[in-house]
């Protein structure tokens, strides 16, 4: 690659910044969040590579996540896993807490000794 005055001047750059916040996801966790506010440090050649990594980053904040936690006794089909999916998901359902959706399983843990397994799902 030649050396043109734009990419002596990119690489002489000590970093380049860009941002994404949401006033939701602000008001939510405001500062914190926020361990530092020195830069992420990523090596995107581009500032808009760099913002489309920040939004990504920025869309998993925005909505509202929980954990669940479930036993069950026997066979692992029991959980109601779904294995047909590239990432394994579990509908749960609990009017408690308000909540019927599909989560995506963190964890699956098999006691074979009590013959129980427990599943935990974050969604």
């Amino acid at each position: 690659m030649p050396a043109t005055p734009a990419r002596i001047g990119f690489i002489l750059q000590e970093f380049r910044k860009v941002t994404v916040e949401t006033p939701a996801v602000a008001t939510r966790y405001g500062n914190e969040a926020r361990d530092s506010e020195d830069p992420v440090v990523t090596w995107f050649d581009s500032a808009s590579d760099a913002q489309a990594m920040a939004q990504e980053r920025q869309d998993l904040l925005d909505g509202d996540r929980r954990q669940f936690r479930a036993t069950a006794t026997g066979i692992a089909q029991a959980l109601g896993m779904n294995y047909s999916s590239v990432t394994p998901t579990v509908r749960v359902v609990d009017t408690e807490l308000a909540a019927d959706m599909d989560a995506i399983v963190v964890e699956l843990a098999v006691d074979f000794a009590r013959n129980r397994q427990s599943i935990t799902a974050w969604g």
